[in-house]
C-alpha cells in the first residue's frame, strides 16, 4: 500500500483519510460558488480513496456542506463523457475521475 501523501492543490491527503481541517481549507480556497466548492471537495475525496456516495456525502457533510447539495452535484457531474462530466460511477457504486 502506498503511504505517500496525495497532492490536491496545496493540501496533503492520505489514502482513505482526509482531515476535516484540510477539506475546510480546500473549500475556502475554491471561491464563493457553492457548486465549485462541492466539485473541488468531491475530487479531493475521490483522490483520497473515498469513493462511495455514502462516504463522500458523510465526509463533506462533516465539514459543513449540505448533504442534499453534495448528492445533487455528485450525480449531476457523473457520466461517461469526460468533456461534460467530472467523474463516473461504476457498476459497484464507486465514483472515479476520468483519466
Amino acid at each position: 500500500m502506498n503511504t505517500e501523501p496525495l497532492r490536491v492543490t496545496s493540501i496533503n491527503l492520505q489514502s482513505k483519510f482526509v482531515s476535516e481541517a484540510a477539506l475546510r481549507e480546500l473549500i475556502a480556497s475554491s471561491g464563493p460558488n457553492k457548486n465549485d466548492q462541492a466539485i473541488v471537495a468531491i475530487i479531493a475525496c475521490l483522490d483520497a480513496g473515498i469513493t462511495t456516495e455514502r462516504e463522500i456525502i458523510g465526509m463533506l457533510g462533516s465539514v459543513g456542506l449540505s448533504h442534499g447539495h453534495v448528492a445533487m452535484i455528485l450525480k449531476k457531474n457523473a457520466g461517461s463523457e469526460p468533456a461534460r462530466h467530472h467523474w463516473y460511477r461504476d457498476a459497484a457504486g464507486h465514483y472515479s475521475e476520468h483519466g
